[in-house]
């Protein structure tokens, strides 16, 4: 994944992830290294795991910083991911969305930016328009 094609240029890089508790699954971590271009959209598992936290996102609400390594269960301690990783995750949601021509990943994408999860001025203008463009696409 080309890390300048999802992201605004003029927003800085994400934190470094925190580290996870031992034995627990760390969204950070895991946002961040499709970031870093260490998944691929095309890996199976990185494509299941994305659909395991738009599940999250759709029933919660929230976006955990540490699950359990099934993502069944919040993880201890519970915390939210830091803010900066919210835009992220948006950015790969609609990357992956219009890499799958997946509807799954644009809804997850779009309740974000609605603002469900935080306030919508965290989020670039670039992502907005981003999410318009692919719900004309995909959405026919």
């Amino acid at each position: 994944m080309n890390a300048s094609r999802i992201w605004p240029a003029d927003l800085p890089s994400p934190p470094a992830p925190r580290a996870a508790p031992k034995g627990a699954f760390s969204t950070e971590e895991f946002l961040h290294s499709l970031f870093a271009g260490a998944l691929a959209h095309d890996d199976p598992k990185a494509v299941q795991t994305l659909d395991r936290l738009c599940k999250k996102l759709d029933v919660t609400r929230k976006l955990r910083a540490f699950y359990t390594k099934d993502l069944s269960r919040n993880a201890r301690p519970v915390a939210d991911v830091q803010p900066s990783y919210l835009p992220l995750a948006v950015a790969l949601l609609l990357s992956f969305a219009q890499a799958h021509g997946d509807l799954k990943f644009l809804n997850s994408a779009l309740k974000v930016l609605d603002g469900n999860l935080t306030q919508r001025s965290l989020y670039p203008p670039e992502l907005e328009t981003w999410a318009r463009s692919l719900v004309a696409e995909l959405v026919k």
